[in-house]
Formats: C-alpha cells, structure tokens, sequence
C-alpha cells in the first residue's frame, strides 16, 4: 500500500508472525534514480520483540547515502530475506 508518505506492506508466515516492511516515498524514488548500490545490513535482536531488522540502504552518485527501506523480520532465513528484498 503506497500513499503520500510512505509504502508499507505486511505478511503473515505460516507460524504466525508478522513480517512488516516500510519505506518512504521520498527514498522509493532516490532507488528508482540511483539503483547500482543497494547494501544489506541487519540488526539482531535489539528490540523489544527479538525480531531481526532489515536495513537496505544506498548510495547515489554524488557518493552520499539515503535508507531505502527497513523491514522487520519474523525468522533470520533465506526464504525471509527473500521476501523483504
């Protein structure tokens, strides 16, 4: 779902958690000018619901760096990091 400010889409995995994904419109249109170099960082466990938070991050050609868009996770697999990018 996409409205003025921000995108934001959820699922729920077949053990019940919720994977909640958002990023800003302002930063959606920064990766659609600037798509050659999108980072992957994860926090894990930092937050009060033990949940790995996904942090896609970039660079633009002036060599400065914007957040893409964060995404909590329900599991540290592959089939969930697929998911989320």
């Amino acid at each position: 779902m996409r409205n003025a400010g921000a995108v934001v889409t959820y699922s729920t995995g077949s053990d019940g958690h919720v994977n909640f994904f958002f990023a800003n419109a302002l930063s959606i249109d920064l990766i659609q000018s600037h798509p050659d170099v999108i980072l992957i960082d994860a926090t894990y466990r930092t937050n009060r619901f033990n949940m790995p938070l996904l942090h896609l991050p970039s660079v633009t050609a002036f060599n400065t760096t914007f957040s893409n868009a964060f995404c909590f996770l329900s599991a540290e697999d592959e089939g969930m990091y697929d998911l989320a990018v």
